[in-house]
């Protein structure tokens, strides 16, 4: 199910304390361009394969 525009979000941030980088996002163009950097994924998929979350 693709979101409005409006309602879609890429949110990348740092814990200091923890000296890591967090990364979220519901946009699959964002998704693809990150996956391959982003580890310990969790990942949901759309029937046509696009990751809608990761």
């Amino acid at each position: 199910m693709k979101r409005p525009r409006s309602e879609q979000e890429t949110i990348i941030s740092y814990d200091r304390e923890l000296d890591q980088w967090h990364y979220y996002s519901d946009i699959p163009k964002h998704n693809r361009k990150w996956r391959d950097l982003v580890s310990e994924t969790h990942t949901e998929t759309s029937e046509n394969g696009d990751i809608t979350v990761l």
